[in-house]
């Protein structure tokens, strides 16, 4: 995932708030939070226990006050789901179920906390985003769903890891009517139907 080109497309964000969804180990939250430097913000969000303690370790070793970090994976509302943890936890493969997949055998899963980003907005706990990073292994449209409103507002670059047709396709919903469109790392346009299986830079033009 090239996030130096993304925030190159989107300019400087000095200053600036960023989301990564499907933080992993923390290696982007870490980035970003360098980037935007003291006077900004990043809010990271990873469900797997094990992934969100690594992440939470890199970014205390790295004294990265202005970096909050949620045990939780954003959705299109809060409650519970079962994250698949089949190669064991702490995997960069562990995702929420996909829409035409059916739960492994038990043992395979763990509860984990879903939250609502528009609500945190609401709540003050997040704050607006200028950037945000998506890699959340097929689930990125209801994570989407749950920050319309904050990208309706805010307009912010988006760069998305699409790893199912319907994650595609329930993305292309939520940000074409917006006036989005995806571009390559090096500034080319794609088509949506060329972002299937590939990491694109989404940014708005209205």
């Amino acid at each position: 995932m090239d996030i130096e080109a993304a925030i190159r497309a989107h300019g400087s964000v000095a200053g600036a708030c960023c989301w990564d969804l499907g933080a992993h180990f923390g290696i982007y939250t870490v980035g970003m939070a360098l980037a935007v430097g003291p006077t900004g913000r990043v809010f990271a969000f990873e469900p797997d226990p094990v992934s969100f303690a690594r992440c939470k370790r890199h970014i205390q070793m790295n004294g990265l006050s202005w970096v909050r970090a949620f045990n939780a994976a954003a959705s299109d509302a809060e409650g519970t789901a079962q994250l698949i943890v089949s190669n064991g936890l702490g995997d960069s493969t562990s995702h929420l179920k996909y829409e035409e997949e059916t739960l492994p055998i038990p043992g395979s899963t763990i509860t984990i906390a879903l939250v609502s980003l528009d609500t945190l907005v609401d709540r003050k706990e997040v704050d607006p985003p200028n950037f945000i990073k998506v890699d959340v292994e097929g689930h990125a449209a209801k994570a989407l769903a749950g920050a319309r409103r904050s990208i309706q507002r805010m307009r912010p670059t988006l760069v998305i890891s699409f790893h199912s047709r319907s994650e595609l396709d329930g993305s292309r919903l939520a940000l074409e009517p917006l006036g989005y469109s995806a571009f390559e790392s090096n500034g080319a346009e794609l088509t949506w139907a060329d972002c299937l299986y590939r990491t694109a830079i989404l940014r708005c033009s209205s």
